[in-house]
């Protein structure tokens, strides 16, 4: 049977409709009815030709009684500032931009002061880099500083969206923006500590890479660990700390002298992370991605802090083969066991990046003791424990082979064979 294909309606626009019918527009836009909603885009289409609509639309985003109605205004008027902003006389331009910025301290619905400030960011794409609104930065840095929390967290989400184009206009002022967002870091409100987070990446992401940047990104490392940790530790917040791990990423790929002195606690704090199996899979995942784009592009800072030998000590055990049993099929392996397949299947892989980046002399040893005191253990008196870690134990030594091969050959053929010996590997 042939699917049914159905005709797109097609609505006509109000007729004779202006800027001055947009309290009727903004309304029907809200109908729970598709013909009212319908011809209610198809008006706004029509009136949105005309330039005055920006200062109209403005009006209704600041001074609607119905937050929906104020949201909506600003939602379209992000839509359509940019492509009317060079038609506004300066007057006018000036004029938006002052209400824009009276909205975002004053708006008391945070949706709408949220919807408010993407037209902040909008307006200031088209605007900082001409050297019309150097008042802005002043202002958010102003903001930062307010009593108010919503002030706080509006300022670094519009931080967030312009650091781009703040940082290439004020080079001279890195320093400036770099204390400012230490202080949202170290806020007494999380929801700041998150904004600032993410104004951090923006910064990180657009900075050039100067010794005096650099300088200053690496005084944030301690504040970027300390707000994931606080979001971990606080219930309902964990997805926040994702953004910690992105930063970090950012930082190895682009900015790898930033973390001078610091690589210590990152990965202590990642490997903290991926071994808390009550932590989200996606977390523990997270985590030991971050020591993987590490091992992967800076071994070197692995071994200069003497971590490769630690690290391994973590991993190991957070590696084990899955039994036959469950392979047998996905209805088989129950929603815990295949999350800790997964976080398994990192570590395993970071093992075996440890393995061809560092020097065998550097992980053989810890992976054979693993392996030796796994295979050779007495009976702990719990089974699964014990099965985990032989399963681990088999599963780091055929890991390391590859990268380790060489070194295997020359010192260690020996020390494999007694553990298999024994009547418990399995």
């Amino acid at each position: 049977m042939g699917r049914v294909v159905r005709a797109q309606t097609t609505y006509k626009a109000q007729p004779g409709a202006t800027v001055e019918h947009l309290p009727e527009i903004l309304k029907a836009l809200l109908a729970a009815d598709n013909d009212v909603r319908g011809s209610a885009e198809a008006t706004l289409r029509n009136v949105a030709r005309d330039a005055n609509v920006v200062p109209a639309l403005l009006t209704h985003a600041r001074g609607d009684p119905d937050p929906q109605v104020r949201q909506l205004a600003a939602v379209v008027l992000k839509r359509r500032v940019l492509g009317h902003w060079p038609r506004l006389d300066r007057e006018t331009q000036e004029h938006v931009k002052n209400i824009l910025l009276d909205g975002v301290v004053k708006e008391p619905v945070g949706l709408v002061r949220r919807s408010i400030a993407d037209v902040v960011s909008k307006v200031a794409k088209a605007t900082v880099p001409m050297g019309q609104w150097n008042a802005l930065p002043e202002f958010l840095a102003q903001c930062t500083q307010s009593p108010e929390e919503a002030h706080r967290d509006v300022a670094f989400v519009i931080f967030a969206s312009l650091t781009e184009t703040i940082v290439h206009q004020m080079t001279q002022h890195f320093a400036t923006l770099g204390g400012l967002f230490r202080n949202g870091l170290n806020d007494t409100s999380l929801k700041v500590r998150v904004a600032a987070l993410k104004a951090v990446l923006s910064l990180v992401t657009n900075a050039s890479g100067e010794p005096d940047e650099v300088k200053i990104v690496s005084g944030l490392v301690p504040q970027i660990l300390a707000t994931a940790r606080n979001a971990i530790q606080m219930p309902g917040e964990e997805e926040n700390a994702a953004l910690a791990f992105e930063v970090l990423d950012e930082l190895i790929e682009t900015l790898p002298k930033a973390l001078s002195g610091h690589v210590p606690e990152v990965v202590a704090f990642c490997v903290e992370c991926a071994s808390s199996p009550e932590l989200a899979t996606v977390t523990r995942r997270r985590a030991l991605d971050v020591v993987s784009f590490l091992a992967r592009h800076k071994p070197k800072a692995l071994l200069r802090a003497k971590l490769v030998q630690p690290l391994l000590r973590s991993l190991c055990p957070l590696v084990g083969e899955p039994k036959e049993s469950d392979l047998a099929g996905e209805d088989d392996i129950d929603e815990e066991r295949e999350e800790e397949l997964q976080v398994q299947t990192v570590a395993a892989r970071l093992v075996d990046l440890l393995a061809l980046k560092v020097p065998a002399r550097h992980v053989l040893p810890e992976v054979l003791a693993f392996a030796a005191a796994a295979l050779n253990s007495e009976n702990s008196g719990d089974a699964q424990s014990d099965a985990k870690r032989r399963h681990a134990a088999v599963a780091v030594l055929g890991i390391v082979c590859e990268g380790c091969a060489e070194g295997l050959q020359r010192r260690y053929v020996s020390a494999l064979q007694s553990p298999f010996q024994q009547p418990n590997a399995r």
